[in-house]
């Protein structure tokens, strides 16, 4: 019996060892993948959008645009809301990915009226009101 147990504990010790040196590392790997991935695409959007003088474009801020943006980053849409001159937003993802994709709403000329970030099962989680130009 006692040669059996410790043939056991050796064997589960195995697997947490190869848990901790093979798997873990590779999600990490994957995640930061995931994030320089989003990032670039934040970027090319924000290069795309750039007017020649430097300034950046003012670019439409839909629903369906803004939507469609979100999802390319990686983030979970949860719900927009057009109101008088106001898009109220909720979305939900990695940090990093999350504040890059606002920092891109603001570098397209967006003008947040309100920002409110919550931290839910290690995502952040923001709902925003975004000023909507008349016009």
């Amino acid at each position: 019996m006692s040669q059996q147990w410790r043939l056991g504990l050796a064997g589960a010790l195995l697997a947490v060892l190869l848990w901790q040196v093979l798997w873990q590392p590779g999600l990490g790997r994957l995640e930061r993948a995931q994030q320089a991935h989003a990032r670039a695409l934040v970027l090319a959007g924000a290069l795309l959008g750039a007017q020649p003088g430097g300034l950046p474009a003012q670019v439409e801020r839909s629903p369906a645009r803004l939507s469609a943006s979100a999802r390319a980053a990686g983030l979970k849409v949860l719900g927009f809301e057009l109101g008088e001159g106001q898009l109220q937003v909720a979305v939900q993802g990695p940090a990093q990915v999350l504040l890059g994709w606002l920092q891109a709403r603001e570098v397209e000329g967006g003008r947040f009226s309100s920002l409110t970030l919550e931290r839910i099962d290690g995502q952040l989680r923001v709902q925003a009101v975004l000023e909507v130009p008349a016009g």
